[in-house]
C-alpha cells in the first residue's frame, strides 16, 4: 500500500500474496511474508512495473486494500462507518487517494469472495468517487 501512496508511512514488512502455503522469513533488511490467497483472488488486480533493474509483478492499490482487508482476522467490520473507522484510524489510509480507484477491481474481488467486509469497502468506495 506504501508503493502506491495509500499509506504515509514507510514500511519494513513486505507481504505477498501466494497460492502455495504462508510463510514468514525475517532477514536484516526486513520481514518477508507470504500470505496464501484464494486462487479465483490471486490474478485480480496485478500489474507488471518497470523499472532500470528489471520487471516485477505486484498488486495495484485497489487489490493490496482488498487483500489486506479480507485476510485480516482480528477486524470487526459492520458497517460503511466502521470500515471508514478502520480504514482511517488503523491502516491510516489516504482517503483521496481512493477517489481515483478503479471501481472494478473492487467489484470483481466482491463478487468472488462474497465477503461482508468487501462489501462494505464497496460501497464507501463507491460513495466518495
Amino acid at each position: 500500500m506504501y508503493f502506491h501512496g495509500l499509506i504515509p508511512e514507510s514500511v519494513h514488512d513486505i507481504t505477498s500474496a501466494t497460492i502455495k502455503r504462508t510463510k514468514n522469513f525475517k532477514t536484516k533488511t526486513g520481514t518477508y511474508s507470504f500470505k496464501s490467497v484464494k486462487k479465483e483472488l490471486y490474478p485480480l488486480g496485478l500489474t507488471i512495473e518497470s523499472t532500470k533493474n528489471g520487471n516485477f509483478l505486484i498488486a495495484t492499490k485497489e487489490k493490496s486494500l482488498c487483500d489486506k482487508i479480507y485476510y485480516t482476522k482480528d477486524i470487526t467490520i459492520t458497517s460503511k462507518k466502521t470500515m471508514l473507522e478502520f480504514l482511517e484510524d488503523d491502516l491510516r489510509i489516504d482517503m483521496e487517494e481512493l477517489e481515483y480507484c478503479n471501481i472494478e477491481i473492487f467489484k470483481k474481488y466482491y463478487e468472488i469472495s462474497k465477503s461482508k467486509k468487501i462489501k462494505f469497502l464497496l460501497e464507501l468506495i463507491e460513495e466518495i468517487t
